[in-house]
């Protein structure tokens, strides 16, 4: 085993020493008088999973332009490029007087979106909609939580299987920054296919753990559940029984909560594990 030591917390601690691999978005904004603004952001992970509120989460400075127009307009495009616009990503990163366009300065061009104000990016291989839902501030950030009203990818992408997708898209890997002057990046140069080792389902069986009466059949539905997500799925749907003022979950209520959070578009996909 490797030898270990700590190292001194600064600011900026998740760019500099430690090494945390962020995906790589521009994120495109309108002030009040419709002026389009474009800013990289890395630090954003989905809020909500779920088809029912989908959401996302960005942290940004709170006197940035991307901030304040967000706030303003209640509205904001998550545009994802390739690791072919890189340096057309690093361009948006540009201190621009407030009002000027960053892509100005690019290759990329904009493209009406389909729900909010804001443009999205038409070379960049996805576009997350969002509208304002939660802003959370602190002294030195705001983290911003959207809304995703609706999600547009490129065309060829949709009748892809996951591998040629990824391939397909080449998205980059932002991998922090000396200074704050010099940045890295990644490229995807292999992608790995690993399969999840499933124990037989008798086994399966026997791993349900319930903290609220069940009725059978619907405890024979969580059968179906991977393993890997099976105990957190439980828990969730045991709490939002109890919002509901249940004290057991039927079959009934079963198929209710899963029909609103899991359709059976999804469901048909892991029925087979």
């Amino acid at each position: 085993m490797s030898e270990k030591t700590s190292i001194d917390m600064k600011m900026f601690w998740y760019t500099n020493m430690v090494v945390i691999p962020e995906f790589v978005t521009i994120i495109t904004t309108v002030d009040k008088e419709g002026n389009v603004n474009a800013a990289p952001y890395s630090l954003g992970v989905p809020y909500s999973v779920t088809k029912k509120k989908p959401q996302i989460l960005f942290l940004m400075r709170k006197n940035s332009h991307t901030c304040i127009n967000a706030q303003e307009t209640r509205e904001f495009v998550v545009n994802f490029p390739s690791s072919t616009y890189l340096t057309d990503v690093m361009e948006t990163a540009q201190f621009m007087p407030r009002g000027e366009n960053e892509l100005d300065h690019t290759r990329f061009t904009t493209i009406a979106s389909q729900k909010v104000t804001p443009p999205s990016i038409k070379e960049c291989y996805q576009h997350l909609e969002c509208r304002l839902n939660e802003v959370i501030e602190d002294d030195m950030q705001t983290r911003l939580i959207g809304d995703i009203v609706e999600i547009v990818v490129d065309s060829k992408l949709t009748a892809m299987n996951r591998y040629d997708r990824i391939k397909a898209a080449d998205p980059p890997v932002y991998i922090g920054d000396e200074r704050r002057k010099d940045y890295f990046f990644g490229k995807i140069g292999k992608i790995e296919q690993l399969a999840f080792q499933i124990p037989e389902k008798g086994e399966r069986r026997k791993t349900i753990r319930t903290n609220i009466p069940w009725e059978e059949a619907a405890l024979t539905e969580t059968a179906k559940i991977p393993i890997a997500i099976r105990e957190m799925v439980i828990e969730f749907i045991e709490e939002e029984a109890k919002k509901g003022g249940d004290d057991r979950v039927t079959y009934e209520l079963y198929k209710k909560i899963e029909e609103e959070y899991a359709p059976k578009e999804y469901t048909e996909k892991i029925d087979h594990v």
